[in-house]
Order: C-alpha cells, then sequence, then structure tokens
C-alpha cells in the first residue's frame, strides 16, 4: 500500500509539474511560430528585434537547425523553471496565494540585479590561487565559448539570449546550492562515494561555464563590426577558446605533475631519514651488543680469577 501511495504521490507531482509548464510552453511556441512567419516573410521592423533576442525564435532559422533546436529546448527549460520557483514562491506559509506579479518582478530583480556580476562566483576562478583552479575555470570558459555558436544557430547576437539565460541560471544555481547542476554534481559524488572526487574543480569548471555564456554575448556582436567583424569573430569564437583549453589543460598537467613531484621528494625525504634511523638503530643496537658481551667477558674473567684464587 505504501509503495502504491508513493507512485500515486509522484505521479500526481508529474501531472502538476507538467500542467505548470503547460502555459509558458504553449506561449513560446506560439511566439516562436509568429515571430519565424514574420520573419521569413521579409518583415523588418526595429520593434520586433527585443521580442527576438528575448525570444531567441530566430535559432535555428540560419546556421545549424539542431544546434537552434537545442538552445530554444534549453531556453524554455529554463522559463519554466524560473515561472516553477516563482509560483511556489508565491504561495505564503498558509497556503494562500501572494500577488504573482509582485513575486515576478522581485524575482526578476533578483536574478538580473543581483546574480550576474557573482563575485563570489567569480573569485572561485583564483580563490584556491593555484594552477589546477585557474585550468578547471579555463576549461569551463573554453567550453562555452565553443558551444555557444552551435546553440545559437549561427553565433549572431539576436539568438545570444540562450547564452544569457544559462550564465544567470549557472551562476544562481550555485549560490543557492540547488539545480539541475547542482543535482547532477551531488548524484555524482555519491557514486563516486564523495571521496575520490573533489567538489571544488567542478564547480570551478561551472563557474567558467557561465563567465564563457556571458564573454560569448561580447564576442557575438564582433559579427556586426564593419571591418574585418567575420575574421574577428571568427579569431574570438573558434581560435581563442583552442588556445584556452589547450593552456588550461597544460596548466592542469603541470600542477598534478608538480603534486606528483612534492610527493616523490617528499616520500625521498622520509626514506633518508628512515635510513638514518635504521643506521642510527643498528649502531645503538651494535653498541649495546659490544657492551654485553664486554660485560659477559668481564664477568666470566672474573669468576675465573676468583676461581683461581679460592684453589689456591
Amino acid at each position: 500500500m505504501e509503495v502504491c501511495t508513493k507512485k500515486q504521490e509522484r505521479w500526481q507531482r508529474a501531472r502538476q509539474a507538467v500542467l505548470r509548464s503547460l502555459a509558458p510552453t504553449a506561449v513560446m511556441a506560439v511566439l516562436w511560430l509568429v515571430l519565424g512567419w514574420v520573419r521569413s516573410a521579409g518583415i523588418q521592423l526595429a520593434v520586433l528585434w527585443p521580442l527576438y533576442f528575448l525570444t531567441g525564435a530566430l535559432n535555428g532559422l540560419s546556421g545549424s537547425t539542431l544546434g537552434g533546436a537545442v538552445g530554444k529546448t534549453l531556453l524554455l527549460v529554463m522559463l519554466n523553471s524560473f515561472i516553477k520557483g516563482v509560483v511556489v514562491r508565491s504561495r505564503g506559509a498558509d497556503g494562500r496565494r501572494k500577488n504573482f506579479w509582485q513575486q515576478f518582478k522581485a524575482d526578476a530583480s533578483n536574478a538580473l540585479l543581483a546574480r550576474i556580476p557573482q563575485f563570489f562566483n567569480l573569485k572561485k576562478l583564483w580563490k584556491a590561487g593555484s594552477l589546477a583552479a585557474a585550468g578547471c575555470g579555463g576549461l569551463g570558459l573554453a567550453a562555452a565559448i565553443l558551444v555557444y555558436p552551435f546553440l545559437t544557430g549561427d553565433g549572431s547576437f539576436v539568438n545570444s539570449m540562450v547564452c544569457v539565460a544559462l550564465c544567470v541560471s549557472i551562476f544562481g544555481q550555485l549560490a543557492r546550492q540547488r539545480g539541475l547542476l547542482i543535482a547532477l554534481l551531488n548524484l555524482l559524488l555519491a557514486r563516486r562515494g564523495g571521496r575520490t572526487l573533489d567538489r571544488q574543480p567542478l564547480e570551478l569548471f561551472f563557474t567558467g561555464t557561465a563567465v564563457g555564456m556571458a564573454a560569448s554575448v561580447v564576442i557575438s556582436l564582433t559579427q556586426s563590426l564593419p571591418v574585418a567583424g567575420d575574421y574577428i569573430w571568427f579569431a574570438l569564437a573558434r581560435v581563442l577558446p583552442v588556445i584556452l583549453a589547450v593552456a588550461s589543460l597544460a596548466a592542469i598537467f603541470w600542477a598534478q605533475l608538480d603534486k606528483v613531484m612534492r610527493k616523490s621528494s617528499r616520500g625521498a625525504a622520509l626514506a633518508d631519514r628512515a635510513r638514518s634511523a635504521g643506521a642510527a638503530f643498528t649502531a645503538a643496537h651494535t653498541k649495546a651488543d659490544n657492551a654485553v658481551s664486554a660485560a659477559a667477558a668481564a664477568a666470566k674473567n672474573a669468576a675465573k680469577r676468583k676461581k683461581e684464587g679460592e684453589e689456591q
């Protein structure tokens, strides 16, 4: 009976989650269809560009269709997660609903103003003060810049809202220690026993990824430069992350090599100390044996002399 009750509760929660996500998903789908049709019809209006940017409606219409679809899916998931959090927090302790729009504005202000800088998380990139820490953050930065053209479809600024959303989402999850990334991290740590896998490098990697997503929005602006914009974008979006990845891997390798060398030198020093202690112990043991032998010989000679004296 308890198993059936738990299954029913899970199905009920899943059904509520689907129903809660149905409205924003339908609204976004309609916006994507309408804005995509307007774009395909050749209608160029300046007022539509903010909608293109905020909804990611043009993702996949040019460039990589698969990447645009993945970017839209991520954007929709993060939107549903944000709205779900607003709905949950809009309920008071007594179960009554608060003002939804006031809670929405408060959460939006918190997300946009309080979590984009994330100085605490940015400090994680150099807080450890080691090459390994910088390498983990650099790998996340390089991975984010490399994947951003795929998620946006063509790497343009108008399609980079998914990068902004990922940046805010990752920073928010690291700050609150809740969310999909943190759940996956905890699951991975639990499966590895929490001992053989260090949590800090993974958090540094995610922090570097969030910084890379923010940097990708700036890089996307270089496409519209009048002079050599395509070449500058290619250098920043394709060449720079490869250099960063190689440098980060070299830093991690060098840090691990230095750690091994320190352990080996420390082990060699301990071995020398052990050998010295062993030699000192052997010398002391030899001296003790010689002293015992000398004492035994002296006692034997004394007994012999005493016996000879008695015979005389």
